[in-house]
């Protein structure tokens, strides 16, 4: 198994368990509540970021 895919996995675990606490960090804690454009932003990346590595993984 690739090392990309397992990262890949965690890195999409990670986004969607700050998915459901509301909440992700930058340099600072950022809450969807207060910040909605900066979290849904910084959201998409990790998504984007894990997605990428699951594919390395599978390639």
């Amino acid at each position: 198994m690739n090392i990309w895919l397992l990262v890949g996995i965690a890195l999409l675990a990670w986004d969607i368990y700050e998915i459901f606490t509301g909440s992700t960090w930058i340099h600072r804690k950022v809450m969807r509540a207060k910040e909605p454009a900066l979290y849904w932003i910084m959201i998409s990346i990790w998504t984007i970021l894990a997605l990428w590595a699951i594919y390395v993984g599978l390639t």
